[in-house]
C-alpha cells in the first residue's frame, strides 16, 4: 500500500506523517503530538516524542558596567568621527564653490548651479529630493538623486553639483523627476 501524508489513522494505512513522527526520537519525553491529534477525523490519539527548542528566552541580565563603558566609548567615538567626517565635508563642498554660491548657502540654504546647456538648478541643503531645476525664478522639475552611502549633506550636494556641471543628461536619465509645472 502506497505511504501517503494524511491517511486513515486507525492503523490500517501507513501515513509518512505518523511514521515520521513516531520514529523520531529526541531527549524529551513530553508524548504529544499536535498534526495527527489535529487532523485526525477518528479521533484516534498518537503520541509523539519532540524536542523543544530554545523553549524559554535566556533571563536578562543587565549590562555590566564594563559593558556600558564599552558601549559609551564606542558611541562617543562614532558622534567623533561623524563630526570630522561633516567638517571635512563641509570644507570640500566650500572648496568646489564660488563666492556668490558660499553666501547664498550660508544665507538662503541653497545655491544654483549653471549646467553647460546652460540650464539653472538650485541645490538646497539636504540629499535626498532637494535639487530643483529653474526657470527663470519659478521652479519647474525637483530631482532626487543621491549617493547611495550614508554621507553628509554637503557630500551629497557636491556630487549633484559636479554631475550636473559635467554630465547633466546622465543626471537627468537617472534621477527620481517631479514635474511641477
Amino acid at each position: 500500500m502506497p505511504t501517503t501524508w494524511a491517511g486513515d489513522y486507525t492503523g490500517t494505512t501507513t501515513a509518512t506523517w505518523v511514521s515520521w513522527t513516531q520514529t523520531t526520537t529526541s531527549a524529551t519525553s513530553n508524548n504529544y503530538d499536535v498534526w495527527p491529534a489535529w487532523s485526525s477525523t477518528t479521533g484516534t490519539s498518537y503520541t509523539t516524542n519532540y524536542t523543544v527548542v530554545n523553549s524559554a528566552p535566556p533571563a536578562y541580565e543587565p549590562p555590566t558596567p564594563e559593558q556600558q563603558a564599552r558601549w559609551k566609548e564606542q558611541r562617543e567615538r562614532e558622534e567623533r568621527e561623524a563630526a570630522e567626517a561633516r567638517a571635512r565635508a563641509k570644507a570640500l563642498l566650500a572648496a568646489h564653490l564660488s563666492s556668490e554660491q558660499i553666501a547664498s548657502l550660508a544665507a538662503q540654504r541653497y545655491f544654483e548651479v549653471v549646467s553647460q546647456r546652460g540650464r539653472r538648478y538650485r541645490i538646497r541643503h539636504g540629499h535626498a529630493g532637494n535639487v530643483t531645476r529653474l526657470d527663470g525664478e519659478r521652479e519647474v522639475a525637483r530631482y532626487c538623486i543621491h549617493p547611495t552611502l550614508d554621507v553628509p549633506d554637503e557630500d551629497a550636494m557636491l556630487a549633484q553639483k559636479l554631475m550636473l556641471e559635467a554630465c547633466e543628461d546622465h543626471f537627468e536619465r537617472i534621477a527620481n523627476v517631479t514635474q511641477l509645472r
